[in-house]
């Protein structure tokens, strides 16, 4: 995601989900100006952080149809559940249960109940909880 681009130069920050934690990665960069001038800069070294707090994402694309995906946040090792809930409060799926790494993980929904019946169209809860306390919420629409 870049922030700024302007005389002075371009800052921003580069979002990759699929690296592991704790390591370093080399990014060439090209930036294409607005007359068509092309420039490279690199390698840029990039130490893959942990996150440094808990935190569940908004839930995207919202509203949805087939499939919608939360980013978690996972900054040390615990047990993670993350369910999703009809509006009457009964659980639908559970997405994520179990050991949860340090780092960064995605979790997919596809509008499918446990049994793996298609659900109906419909706003819809979801909700991360740890065993250290953590508790997250989030709400979807699933348009059908």
């Amino acid at each position: 995601v870049i922030r700024s681009f302007g005389p002075e130069g371009v800052s921003g920050d580069v979002l990759d989900f699929d690296l592991p934690a704790g390591i370093k990665v080399k990014y060439w960069i090209r930036v294409l100006g607005a007359s068509g001038d092309e420039r490279s800069f690199g390698p840029v070294v990039a130490n893959v952080a942990l996150p440094q707090q808990w935190s569940l994402s908004p839930a995207y694309p919202n509203p949805f149809n087939p499939t919608t995906e939360m980013v978690l946040a996972v900054p040390e090792l615990d047990i993670a559940r993350v369910v999703v809930y009809n509006v009457l409060g009964q659980p639908v799926q559970t997405l994520v249960t179990g050991s949860a790494a340090a780092g960064v993980h995605t979790s997919h929904w596809d509008g499918r109940n446990d049994s793996g019946l298609s659900v109906g169209t419909g706003a819809y809860v979801y909700v991360m909880t740890t065993e250290s306390g953590f508790r997250a919420t989030g709400r979807m629409l699933l348009l059908r």
